[in-house]
């Protein structure tokens, strides 16, 4: 797979969530935005301190109200054949459980959060704040 991808341009080739499901565990984190395949390094220190930090207050207020589910990366959110990301943190509303799967999310969550880095923020900020609209996200942080 990877040596297909590195012969093809992005032009040539829309990656699908079927294709996504090919890639070997490399520790990575791969998403896929309007069919290109993007790969993401483990997260360092900062980001997991964050993560932890944020994601648990998050949870706690979500589980203390009973408004629904908080999950953290990884966790493959489709949101179309074309479209699979892992957002850091995500918010599902009691309302909206129904786009949750044994093993992934299938729709927009209500919340999104993303921790950007050096190598995440053009994305975060770009590509996936009009993805994440597309899909209907009610609401997206970037932290």
């Amino acid at each position: 797979m990877a040596e297909l991808a590195r012969k093809l341009t992005p032009k040539d080739l829309q990656f699908t969530y079927d294709d996504y499901l090919q890639l070997h565990d490399d520790g990575k984190r791969y998403e896929i935005i309007e069919g290109e395949l993007f790969m993401t390094p483990a997260p360092n220190i900062q980001h997991q301190n964050i993560l932890s930090e944020l994601g648990e207050r998050l949870r706690k207020f979500v589980l203390k109200k009973h408004l629904g589910i908080v999950l953290y990366a990884p966790c493959d959110v489709i949101l179309s054949k074309t479209n699979v990301v892992q957002p850091d943190i995500l918010y599902v509303s009691k309302i909206n459980q129904a786009i949750i799967t044994d093993k992934n999310i299938q729709g927009a969550p209500d919340l999104v959060v993303e921790i950007t880095s050096a190598t995440t923020l053009e994305r975060d900020l770009v590509l996936k704040k009009k993805l994440y609209g597309k899909y209907g996200v009610k609401e997206y942080w970037i932290v």
